[in-house]
């Protein structure tokens, strides 16, 4: 077993950046910040925020050529995090009492 702790504020913004590669982003969104914002969030959580984001837009309007910071606000009151802060100081500490193998 391998401990891959979750991912960090710069991570996130990666993850989200890689996710948001395709879609058309507004001046407004500053995906460094919103990670910032997204302890608890996955990897997946936050692809599945920038879809959501596209989805709020296309929701908007169909001609929607751009995904706003309105529309990211909007997907964040979707989209919640699935990393349990419990469940993540559980892993942590088993992990910490294991030795990688030589």
């Amino acid at each position: 077993l391998v401990y891959v702790p979750p991912p960090d504020g710069p991570a996130r913004a990666e993850i989200l950046r890689a996710a948001a590669r395709t879609v058309p982003l507004a001046p407004d969104v500053d995906l460094d910040e919103l990670a910032a914002d997204l302890d608890g969030f996955s990897a997946a959580d936050c692809a599945a925020l920038v879809r959501e984001a596209a989805l709020a837009a296309m929701r908007e309007s169909l001609a929607a050529s751009t995904v706003t910071a309105a529309h990211v606000a909007a997907a964040r009151r979707r989209v919640r995090p699935s990393l349990d802060p419990a469940q993540l100081a559980h892993l942590a500490a088993y992990a910490a009492t294991r030795t990688p193998p030589r």
